[in-house]
């Protein structure tokens, strides 16, 4: 299929590079194992997270996972780099995708999806399944962990460092928008972030640091990208950023100047809640555990409802450097976006560490 909106070159800090819509990965070869999987899954999720399941509403999902196969990576668990790797969505029933409501749909479902996956993985984690059965229940793609506990319950087990999100694409079809991510996560991960988050990482030079962010920028479609991003670079540090979006299709000016400044301010945000909306949601599920335990009982939380409470309580100040500016095209509806990319280095996390320690 072709793509449905031109290519377009765009700029930003290091350097110029193509950025391609989006395109429906074509759904042909799964078997019918997998569909039948698939069904379920996002009829499970899609009731108790998102909403009702509408028809067509799978291409995101299946973009995800034609990515991971693009780039070798195993859903499941991935033995060749000795991780899990979870795909989830969320999806909404939306008629139109014009207006600013939209960008701002887009980024909450963005968070809905990753915490739905990480939701996934901490009750797979919490189940004591071993790699080797893993790796038999999901080798087909089928979705083996059944969440029918509420994500109150789930995330007040434990603080699930170390998520790292691989990949978000969309898609907007018979009036449903979707959302799919797919989230890594495995022990080395989660040792490296909690190492960084600590101010205990690999020390690294600015030279290093430049270095890193630029590579890393140079293969990010950040036309894709929206909120928390986490990623190891080649020295084996493990890095936070946030990517902030704003539409300024027809701004100029003054117009735009705002649309810049707002969307510096969405990007360390997101690099917030990429640092520490973990812990955040850990010790707000604790709360309203205990809470609502010594009431009625009832701990069911929407997924969207609790990721807002969770943003809402993930706000503080946060040394940032900027690793990518510019503007790009958003691959559904063509309309152009101004991304900004913030990103802390290892020396600066360890000086935001004893900031941290100095507020207690």
């Amino acid at each position: 299929m072709a793509p449905r909106f031109p290519v377009k070159t765009v700029s930003g800090k290091y350097g110029r590079r193509n950025d391609f819509p989006t395109t429906p990965a074509s759904s042909r070869n799964t078997t019918m194992k997998a569909a039948f999987g698939l069904f379920l899954r996002t009829a499970l999720y899609s009731l108790i997270l998102c909403g009702p399941v509408f028809a067509n509403a799978a291409d995101a999902t299946d973009a995800v996972r034609a990515w991971l196969s693009k780039h070798d990576i195993k859903e499941g668990y991935d033995a060749k780099r000795e991780r899990f790797v979870f795909v989830d969505d969320c999806q909404r029933e939306l008629a139109s995708l014009e207006g600013s409501d939209f960008f701002r749909t887009r980024e909450q479902m963005s968070l809905a999806a990753i915490f739905s996956a990480k939701r996934e993985l901490i009750e797979f984690i919490e189940s004591g399944v071993s790699v080797v059965d893993s790796v038999e229940l999901r080798s087909d793609g089928d979705e083996t962990v059944q969440t029918t506990k509420s994500i109150v319950d789930i995330f007040s087990k434990r603080i699930l460092h170390g998520c790292t999100v691989l990949d978000v694409e969309e898609s907007h079809e018979d009036g449903v928008y979707q959302v799919a991510v797919a989230v890594a996560w495995s022990e080395k991960l989660e040792q490296a972030a909690c190492a960084a988050l600590a101010g205990n990482g690999p020390k690294t030079t600015p030279e290093q640091d430049e270095a890193e962010w630029s590579a890393w920028a140079e293969r990010t479609d950040f036309a894709r990208r929206i909120g928390p991003a986490q990623f190891t670079d080649s020295h084996g540090v493990y890095r936070y950023a946030g990517v902030g979006c704003v539409d300024v299709e027809g701004k100029k000016g003054k117009e735009m100047l705002a649309a810049k400044k707002a969307a510096e301010e969405k990007a360390k945000q997101a690099l917030v809640y990429s640092l520490w909306a973990d812990t955040v949601a850990h010790d707000h599920a604790v709360t309203v555990l205990r809470e609502r335990s010594a009431s009625d009982g009832d701990t069911s939380e929407a997924t969207e409802d609790f990721v807002s409470r969770v943003s809402q309580a993930c706000k503080r100040a946060v040394m940032k450097k900027d690793v990518f500016k510019g503007k790009v095209v958003h691959p559904l509806t063509g309309r152009t976006m101004f991304v900004h990319v913030a990103g802390i280095d290892p020396a600066t996390l360890a000086e935001q560490k004893v900031l941290e320690e100095e507020r207690k």
